[in-house]
């Protein structure tokens, strides 16, 4: 049994265990670098839960946790909140939302696995072949099989129409069935510099402190102490301290097309005091030239895992694979605060790079298809061929074989019961509540169908948010995913 707490908690029903003012004696799950987290869900097999956990921003992000692990930052899709609400059976595959940047209308669907990562759900059918999905916007996974191949969610077809659910089945490993498989991108996974360097800027000597440390993902840490000679928050600022981190030993195809580059930071300050962040820049030709930074979001007093880039973001430029041989590729770290006393500390500086193609490779891509799927599977037919890549709309349980959703009945009912706006904090506040204690709503701007956001199940048919907007939107909509809807004037406070 999981719950919500500050921090969340796991109860082992095999043991005897008293629960208190909803705390459970037996296991306190934590938190990651903030001070809250909801336990929304755990794995058939008991072994994963799953949530979100406050930054040290104060942004919900997915949280995975493990007896052996703990509690893990899962990252973002590049925007800074995530949430996860669905697990394959084994916990290795999760599923929900997150912000691909900072606007509250950038939520988007995800799929995350031990091995690639949080990834963009949309961008993953597109990959194996599946063009139906080109103009959709798939906004939310509401749940996952237990083999993690097939998820069930919503989002929109087109600009500015109602939301629609989806089913989105993914190829088998190996591809489909005895013919030709379909090609997905590749990657090696997370790889570790071998060499660092001090860079020029700041007082010149980098992470002085055991550099090399952010060469592997373990407990020691680079550190770089008093950083900077000046309170620049700009990440090129000449007055910040920067090393570069190279060698990272890639063997990538010739001929492969690079379709993404993903660095990973672990990383911390002594405090979170002057907004400190770190910035990355990548090098193609030894550190001659650099692309326009990433910055990470403000750094905790723990140790947090943050993506810069991911699969489909080729960092500004088109890229070759000789541009990531040691000689070539370089990643620039750049420590940012607006003091010059802030102490950062680095655990891992990883990189990712996805790609297509290359030589030796000949694979062939199927057509893409659009797939109906049956509302059961027949019975008795072990030697069935595996259904390929698909993204099926299912506004009703039968099958339908037409790519134009139909409009979704309503099987819930949504009431709003607050709608304020603080002019001073620039805040809206919105609660709701549905018939449905498994609908997710979301909020728009009633005169412009903006998305404003999503908003937090609270259990028992209740819903809350709190949302930075920078006017008052005068009156909302709040939509639910089963199709019930309700609008309010937003009065100021």
């Amino acid at each position: 049994m999981i719950g919500f707490h500050v921090p969340s908690f796991l109860i082992d029903c095999s043991d005897p265990v008293t629960i208190q003012g909803g705390i459970a004696g037996d296991q306190i799950l934590g938190v990651t670098t903030g001070t809250e987290s909801h336990a929304l869900g755990v794995s058939s097999d008991s072994n994963v839960v799953f949530g979100e956990a406050r930054d040290a921003g104060q942004f919900w992000r997915a949280f995975r946790w493990t007896s052996s692990l703990g509690m893990q930052d899962m990252g973002t899709l590049g925007g800074p909140m995530s949430t996860s609400h669905g697990a394959s059976a084994n916990g290795s595959v999760i599923v929900d939302k997150s912000l691909i940047n900072s606007q509250s209308s950038s939520l988007r669907a995800f799929r995350w696995t031990q091995t690639t990562g949080m990834r963009d759900l949309k961008q993953e059918l597109l990959n194996a072949g599946v063009s139906a999905v080109q103009n959709w916007t798939l906004a939310v996974d509401a749940d996952v099989s237990d083999d993690g191949m097939v998820i069930a969610g919503w989002g929109y077809p087109a600009s500015l129409t109602p939301a629609q659910p989806w089913i989105a089945i993914l190829p088998p490993p190996g591809g489909c069935g005895g013919g030709t498989a379909t090609p997905t991108p590749s990657n090696a996974g997370f790889r570790s510099p071998a060499a660092n360097s001090a860079d020029s800027g700041g007082d010149g000597n980098g992470f002085e402190s055991n550099p090399s440390n952010a060469h592997a993902d373990d407990s020691a840490n680079a550190v770089d102490n008093n950083s900077g000679s000046g309170t620049s928050t700009s990440c090129t600022s000449t007055s910040k301290d920067k090393h570069r981190f190279f060698n990272y030993g890639f063997s990538i195809p010739a001929g492969a097309t690079i379709s993404g580059i993903e660095v990973r930071l672990d990383a911390r300050a002594d405090s979170t005091s002057n907004s400190p962040k770190m910035c990355v820049q990548l090098s193609w030709d030894g550190g001659a030239t650099w692309t326009a930074a990433k910055s990470t979001a403000t750094l905790g007093t723990s140790i947090g895992t943050f993506i810069l880039g991911n699969t489909t973001d080729t960092w500004g430029r088109t890229w070759s694979p000789a541009d990531f041989s040691n000689a070539n590729f370089r990643v620039r770290v750049i420590d940012v605060s607006s003091s010059t006393s802030r102490d950062f500390f680095l655990d891992w500086v990883a990189v990712r790079v996805t790609y297509n193609g290359g030589t030796g490779s000949t694979l062939t891509p199927p057509p893409p298809t659009l797939t109906p799927v049956s509302a059961s599977p027949t019975p008795g037919s072990p030697s069935a061929t595996p259904v390929p890549a698909s993204v099926t709309p299912t506004p009703a349980l039968s099958p339908t074989p037409t790519r134009t959703p139909t409009s979704t009945v309503a099987t819930d009912t949504v009431a709003i019961q607050r709608a304020e706006y603080d002019d001073r904090d620039e805040e809206l506040v919105i609660e709701a509540t549905s018939t449905s204690s498994n609908a997710t709503l979301q909020v728009f701007v009633t005169s412009t169908n903006q998305l404003i956001g999503t908003l937090r199940n609270d259990g028992g048919g209740r819903y809350s948010g709190t949302f930075s907007w920078s006017t008052n939107p005068q009156n909302i909509t709040v939509r639910s995913s089963l199709g019930g809807s309700a609008s309010r004037n937003v009065s100021s406070r």
